[in-house]
């Protein structure tokens, strides 16, 4: 008898034991569970702030097209910043109501959208957009202007017709003016 109650207590571990490893176990994968929830809710909370911060951007960028001043090759934009975020643009539409004259500029490149392989880096050609899109900030409150250049051997404006000016703002705001040169 004595020998068999002997072989049973060392099969087994105490229950000292195996409530400490239960504990353990417990706390470990308690632990893990919470540092994973904790790090997905922050990164759910991070990206809800990120959309709000756009869409208060959004909500923030105005301006006003004062003026556009044309020559055969050039139109300088005359505009104020009415917002309360600095105003910034990603790219730049100019057009006639036929779109015959319908030219993009944007950072990098200035393209004649009725030949879209015809395009010339502003790189080369650092005068087609004065100042450069990629650097032009305008504070809030403040006016300023922009003068683009149409690429040479590109067709200019013609004195008598209406032209339109499309800007697209950084936080995704269309500003649209048009004026007859």
């Amino acid at each position: 008898m004595r020998a068999a109650r002997i072989m049973r207590r060392r099969a087994g571990i105490s229950e000292l034991m195996a409530t400490l490893l239960t504990v353990t176990i417990t706390i470990i994968s308690g632990s893990a569970i919470f540092y994973y929830i904790n790090a997905r809710s922050t990164e759910s909370v991070n990206l809800y702030g990120k959309s709000v911060e756009d869409v208060v951007n959004f909500l923030n960028e105005k301006a006003t097209i004062l003026d556009l001043n044309y020559t055969i090759n050039s139109v300088t934009i005359w505009l104020y910043n009415s917002g309360g975020v600095d105003l910034e643009f990603n790219q730049i539409l100019v057009y006639n109501h036929s779109r015959s004259l319908y030219y993009l500029y944007n950072a990098s490149h200035v393209v004649n959208l009725n030949e879209p392989t015809t395009y010339v880096l502003v790189d080369n050609n650092p005068l087609l957009e004065v100042p450069r899109l990629s650097s032009f900030k305008l504070s809030s409150g403040k006016a300023s202007t922009i003068t683009l250049l149409i690429p040479q051997g590109w067709q200019g404006f013609v004195n008598g017709r209406t032209y339109y000016v499309n800007l697209l703002g950084k936080h995704g705001n269309i500003f649209i003016y048009y004026q007859r040169w």
